[in-house]
């Protein structure tokens, strides 16, 4: 999408990031982190994970938040948090993000697989995840967080897979 471009996050965008954390009613906990302060303390630590801050045009609109592991086997793009303001939300912004992030990674593996959580409250990201290819796993969920009520979206990424738009 035109405008649109991922900037290196720098604690000055902490502030609208914190402020999107603030913002329940829209969100809920749609992050993963219950609170800005588990996510700060991992921003401020990168080792290995990748956050941006997605721009369109001038204005912060958006943050994305994610991890490359590499464990044996096929590496896994865990995306932890994407949070779009909601005055552009349904817009394509959070789909561009996604896709982008995948491109990034594609360029460095020419396989993996992509995670990503959200709460089973959030109808909106679980409608989300699905329109970008992802399927749930049952699996995965009780593996990882039985007694939670979080919903695990997968993703097997190759080089030649197209991006979803």
């Amino acid at each position: 999408m035109h405008g649109l471009s991922f900037r290196e996050i720098t604690e000055k965008e902490f502030t609208i990031i914190e402020k999107w954390y603030e913002m329940t009613g829209c969100f809920g906990h749609a992050t993963g982190f219950k609170n800005f302060s588990e996510v700060q303390h991992r921003l401020l630590n990168l080792s290995g994970k990748t956050a941006f801050v997605i721009c369109y045009e001038s204005d912060t609109v958006g943050f994305i938040f994610a991890e490359i592991i590499k464990s044996t086997g096929t590496p896994v793009l865990w995306i932890y948090v994407l949070l779009i303001e909601p005055d552009y939300q349904r817009k394509g912004f959070g789909t561009w993000a996604v896709n982008r992030l995948i491109d990034i990674t594609k360029s460095e593996y020419d396989t993996f697989i992509c995670i990503a959580p959200v709460s089973q409250k959030n109808e909106k990201g679980l409608c989300f995840w699905e329109s970008l290819g992802f399927v749930r796993s049952c699996n995965l969920e009780k593996n990882l967080k039985p007694d939670k009520q979080v919903a695990v979206f997968i993703r097997n990424i190759s080089s030649d897979t197209e991006s979803h738009f």
